[in-house]
């Protein structure tokens, strides 16, 4: 839920930081000729989205390794092997968990029928969530 609220609050930032790039291309390079079909729109949703791997990434690739949510509830990520995660697997990590959801969730629900309690984007990217301190 956690994670939920600060991509909420990411998302306001950048949506407001591109809505007026947005505004901008529209009036200086199109003069306002392509209102409803603005290649703005596609920048903010690639700029949402490269925030939001970012975070991810940054936050479980740190000295935290989790996120806001997950550092609230007591998890955190790892290599399966026990190391801290590279950028590479955090990365993968993301991507992989985008599978997880476009599955509708049964890649999250993966988690409890399996004996290391491990989701499918876990799975590919050779990960585990670990309950405790670093």
């Amino acid at each position: 839920m956690i994670d939920f609220i600060v991509a909420i609050g990411i998302f306001i930032a950048v949506a407001a930081a591109c809505a007026m790039v947005e505004a901008a291309i529209e009036m200086l390079i199109l003069d306002g000729r392509a209102i409803g079909r603005s290649p703005g729109r596609a920048i903010t949703q690639l700029l949402f989205g490269l925030a939001w791997v970012t975070y991810n990434v940054m936050m479980t690739t740190g000295g935290w390794q989790a996120t806001l949510g997950k550092r609230l509830c007591g998890i955190y990520v790892m290599q399966a092997n026990g190391s801290k995660m590279s950028r590479g697997a955090a990365i993968g990590r993301h991507f992989a968990r985008m599978l997880s959801e476009f599955l509708l969730g049964i890649g999250h629900v993966m988690a409890a029928f399996t004996k290391q309690k491990r989701a499918l984007h876990d799975m590919i990217c050779d990960t585990r969530v670990v309950h405790g301190k670093l």
